[in-house]
């Protein structure tokens, strides 16, 4: 396994997962397209063998004129709630009471057709003409005869329904509303008696002036009462200069005082008016007597009169003070007593005024059941005058507009069989490439690889989409997205972290044949030999190799002569018509050739290599086949690991990993060949071919 600090994460994370099973399933069906067309031509033939076996079947058509509603006369309407209504219909049309109905019909008609044939097996299908009240029945039967017939037999069975329909719904609405009627009639005299007896006793006119006259005595009553509390708080509450005060301020404000209680009140005699003029000739003496303090001595004689006078005038005041305490008592008294006698009052009126309001509520609640009673009478009697005349019409909602065609034969559902053949086949197909994909485990995206694998992937190698052998890469080659993607490989081997940059030997290997390890050592070499490195190329598959043929070269001298020491490295090695490139071919047919890597010839000729080239690229077996790989890869400096999409299998391209792991082969990364530019995940757009002209214009 790769370090810690090397491994790279999968970019597969950030992207949805149903990506990357859209394109496995699209990759699925692009290759094996085959299935479903087979799937599907086996439910399509399944489905023709079906309808071959059915018996022969016959088809009529018939057509109705179904309307909701109809003017009638003397102004009387004819409705059906059309909420739902042609629904309604075509369930009556197929119900079984109507299609037993038509059965017993055509048995009475033709006794000789109606042996032994079921009303099961005719097909009765009624649908209804778009924008219009129109009903096309289709009956299909095993008889052609027959199924006319019960065609005929069903639509007429279906009008004597209706009328039967109508004609019992319309004497039970009779009887019910003649029921009704008596009951409401019977309301509506006791109702009558009673407002008369009402009116008898009570006259209707006085209750409402009198309770009018008794509620608004009552609100001045209560005006009143709320007058007199107020003079009563304030005469408890204030002293007595405050409600003297208070009452001399009203007074003066309105020439009569028109509030109760208060109406003697600072008259122009009495010890309220005494106490008040006392107060003002006292008020005014010590006025005088402090303006002639500033001139007289107090022992003047005017200045004694005025002490004299002050004197008298404040025993007057505590007289008066007495007198006027004593009034204003009996003033509180008295309003007490008003109070009780206008709440007395009060309380007798308002029950007069709510006695008056019952009995007009009463009067009123008898009047309106009476009005209702009249309305309710006069509509049921309109209604059953409506129904009356609805009894009498003869006249008919429904017209048979089309009588049953003649039978003719059809194919039963052939269409809609045929359909679920194919439908069926395409499910069946699916279900095949599911199972055919669950069992294979060939990756075909990054999100499938990064689930079996954690190791770098330093390239992506574009398809070609080319059968047989690629042409190697030449100098200013036109397949854009193939050479980029070496460039991109090299970039990543000559930046390569920490030692691993050191590294000039390079084993490129894979798990199994076909996977593209010759056509990408071979392209690899050639990328770095265009970029002015001295490269050699070893073709150590010395089974199978055929670098040579890429390179128009001989096979020998090659590697096998110099492992057996029948030529030297000088004699093998070729220069090929890309400079800086040389190429030592394989050689004869090796046995054994694990034992020969293991030799001290063989490193004998890489240590010369090293020194003769700045980079050799090694082209292996694969690891699952030979193991003559495990004896040449530990003495490599890194390894580069194949893997085509769409064709290595991740169990064993993953053991062919472990492997070389467990045989400390220091794997610098994985070479992800066959990359579709339409995957998920891949790095490279190649969509711009203008990008890569030389004559491009910037």
């Amino acid at each position: 396994m790769q370090d810690s600090d090397h491994e790279v994460k999968s970019p597969s994370s950030s992207w949805p997962k149903f990506l990357n099973a859209l394109y496995r399933y699209q990759r699925l069906i692009k290759s094996r397209w085959w299935i479903l067309l087979l799937s599907m031509s086996l439910g399509l033939g399944v489905a023709a063998w079906w309808v071959s076996i059915q018996p022969q079947r016959f088809s009529s058509v018939g057509r109705i004129v179904v309307s909701g509603k109809m003017n009638m006369p003397e102004g009387a309407v004819y409705s059906e709630e059309l909420n739902n209504f042609y629904g309604t219909q075509i369930e009556l049309m197929q119900s079984g009471e109507v299609q037993r109905r038509a059965q017993e019909r055509v048995e009475k008609l033709r006794p000789d057709l109606a042996a032994g044939v079921a009303s099961e097996r005719v097909k009765l299908d009624v649908a209804q003409m778009r924008g219009a009240a129109i009903f096309v029945l289709k009956a299909t039967g095993d008889q052609s005869e027959y199924t006319r017939l019960f065609l005929e037999s069903t639509m007429e069975e279906y009008m004597n329904s209706r009328r039967e329909m109508r004609a019992d719904k319309s004497e039970g609405t009779l009887t019910a509303i003649t029921a009704e009627l008596v009951r409401i009639e019977k309301e509506l005299r006791a109702g009558e008696a009673e407002l008369l007896d009402f009116q008898r006793i009570n006259n209707v006119g006085f209750l409402q002036e009198a309770g009018n006259s008794a509620a608004a005595y009552a609100v001045t009553l209560n005006r009143q009462l709320a007058d007199l509390r107020t003079e009563y708080d304030l005469l408890k509450l204030l002293d007595l200069d405050q409600n003297l005060e208070r009452i001399q301020k009203r007074s003066a404000d309105t020439s009569q005082d028109n509030t109760p209680g208060s109406e003697s009140v600072l008259k122009s005699f009495g010890p309220e008016s005494e106490y008040l003029k006392a107060r003002q000739q006292l008020e005014l003496l010590k006025a005088k007597k402090q303006d002639l303090s500033k001139e007289l001595r107090p022992a003047h004689p005017t200045m004694i009169d005025i002490d004299q006078d002050i004197s008298r005038y404040e025993t007057l005041i505590k007289t008066f003070r007495t007198q006027s305490l004593d009034q204003l008592k009996t003033r509180q008294d008295s309003i007490a007593i008003q109070i009780q006698n206008l709440e007395k009052s009060i309380k007798e009126w308002e029950t007069k005024a709510l006695d008056l309001s019952q009995r007009m509520a009463e009067y009123s609640q008898i009047k309106a059941k009476v009005d209702r009673a009249k309305a309710i009478y006069e509509r049921l009697t309109a209604n059953l005058r409506n129904v009356d005349v609805t009894n009498r019409i003869n006249l008919d909602t429904i017209t048979i507009l089309d009588k049953a065609s003649p039978p003719v034969s059809v194919r039963p559902e052939l269409i809609s069989t045929i359909i679920k053949g194919l439908v069926m086949g395409l499910l069946l197909g699916m279900g095949i490439l599911y199972f055919l994909d669950k069992i294979d485990d060939r990756m075909t995206c990054f999100g499938e690889f990064y689930q079996y694998f954690d190791e770098r992937v330093i390239g992506q190698v574009a398809q070609q989409g080319l059968k047989g052998d690629l042409s190697h890469l030449v100098n200013n080659d036109e397949r854009h997205a193939f050479a980029e993607s070496f460039r991109a490989l090299r970039s990543s081997i000559l930046y390569l972290p920490g030692d691993e940059r050191q590294a000039k030997v390079f084993l490129i290997t894979s798990s199994i044949p076909s996977e593209g390890k010759s056509t990408i050592a071979t392209n690899l070499a050639i990328t770095f030999a265009f970029g002015n490195s001295r490269v050699l190329l070893i073709d150590t598959d010395v089974r199978r190799g055929r670098l040579h043929t890429a390179f128009s070269q001989k096979m020998q001298p090659g590697l096998a002569e110099i492992l057996k020491g029948e030529a030297r490295v000088e004699e093998c090695v070729r220069p090929t018509k890309i400079e800086n490139l040389f190429l030592l071919p394989r050689g004869e047919l090796l046995n054994h050739p694990g034992e020969h890597f293991l030799s001290q010839k063989f490193d004998e000729l890489i240590a010369a290599a090293r020194n003769s080239y700045d980079y050799i690229f090694v082209d292996s077996s694969p690891v699952m086949v030979a193991d003559d790989t495990f004896s040449l890869a530990p003495k490599m400096d890194a390894c580069i690991y194949v893997v085509r999409f769409s064709y290595s299998s991740a169990a064993v391209s993953r053991k062919g990993l472990d492997l070389l792991h467990n045989r400390q082969v220091k794997v610098i990364g994985v070479v992800c060949n066959d990359v579709h530019a339409a995957m998920p995940e891949y790095y490279h757009q190649y969509q711009y071919p203008d990008y890569y002209a030389v004559d491009s214009k910037i």
